[in-house]
């Protein structure tokens, strides 16, 4: 099992889920992590350790059948890698277009990142 100062941070995901499919997604991260061999979802769970433990089919449903959308979770880990980065290193703009959100990062030096 990861530190919890590593599981901790993976709370920025939370609003991402429902309360189950935020258990499946830090399982799955935890595994993601720990799997030493190719990343397949069996060998990700075996590396959890959940294997004949919880229902296997329910990892794989989780990429394809639960209710999250990949664009806030991406969302999420952009705000947590601002989060991050120091105050006078980059700026970060956050502008809507269209229904998409982008991303801009900037250095204040005048560079492009």
């Amino acid at each position: 099992m990861l530190p919890e100062t590593f599981l901790s941070c993976l709370a920025c995901f939370q609003d991402c889920f429902t309360a189950p499919s935020f258990q499946r997604f830090l399982t799955l991260m935890n595994g993601w992590v720990l799997c030493i061999s190719k990343h397949t979802i069996t060998s990700v769970i075996r590396a959890a350790g959940v294997v004949g433990k919880r229902e296997h089919g329910g990892y794989h449903r989780f990429f394809n059948t639960s209710a999250w959308c990949v664009d806030d979770v991406g969302l999420s880990l952009m705000r947590m890698i601002v989060t991050l980065l120091p105050d006078n290193e980059s700026h970060v703009e956050h502008r809507r277009h269209t229904g998409s959100t982008h991303w801009q990062t900037h250095s204040r030096r005048g560079n492009a990142p």
